[in-house]
């Protein structure tokens, strides 16, 4: 399963694996695996408590000797070992559900924060004089600043972007665009008129 979540990195952002970990020594294999990327998350709640919510009935099997090998409660089943110091804990059997979710929501969601705060976001931001409908219209001056100009400050609020680049066309009629770079202190790229993706 570590090697699954390995392979969808960078593909999700958050990747839930809601299983039964019995073995302390495959959650430290999993850590190892996925390094940084890897919490554990405890839902916590004891014996008694899980077999009075068991839906399925698994418990009253197991008792019966019809299920023989139920995690961490069967004779001939595999012990549960409980995680020591798991990275955030759910307290199932005291905390209201709604509760708990929200308090593992704003857990994952915090955890999200701290990795975007880490990065280093850039910007590109396309832009031409070239149009069949409006040409210019990038610089076209609203209210006594171009359109592009306002675009470039909006990006700028943004809280964790660190750099912007503006990329527009090698073609002589995009010149007014890298002065406006050079004038805003914003970077530019010129590259291929056609091929924006290239560009």
């Amino acid at each position: 399963i570590a090697d699954i979540c390995k392979e969808l990195d960078g593909t999700y952002d958050v990747v839930l694996v809601p299983i039964i970990s019995p073995f302390a020594q495959s959650r430290r294999r999993a850590r190892e695996c996925l390094g940084e990327r890897f919490y554990e998350i405890y839902f916590k709640a004891g014996l008694d408590y899980v077999v009075k919510q068991d839906a399925k009935g698994l418990y009253a099997k197991a008792r019966n000797n019809i299920i023989k090998d139920l995690i961490g409660f069967s004779k001939d089943g595999v012990p549960y070992e409980a995680p020591v110091r798991p990275d955030f804990i759910v307290d199932a059997q005291n905390e209201d559900p709604e509760n708990s979710v929200n308090s593992l929501y704003d857990f994952v969601c915090a955890q999200l924060n701290n990795k975007v705060q880490a990065m280093s976001i850039g910007v590109i931001i396309q832009a031409r004089m070239g149009s069949t409908r409006f040409p210019g219209k990038v610089l076209k001056p609203v209210l006594g600043k171009p359109l592009l100009a306002y675009l470039v400050d909006r990006v700028r609020l943004c809280e964790h972007v660190s750099k912007i680049v503006i990329a527009t066309s090698e073609h002589s009629g995009d010149d007014a665009i890298e002065e406006f770079c050079l004038n805003s202190g914003v970077d530019c790229f010129r590259g291929s008129e056609n091929d924006v993706l290239d560009r």
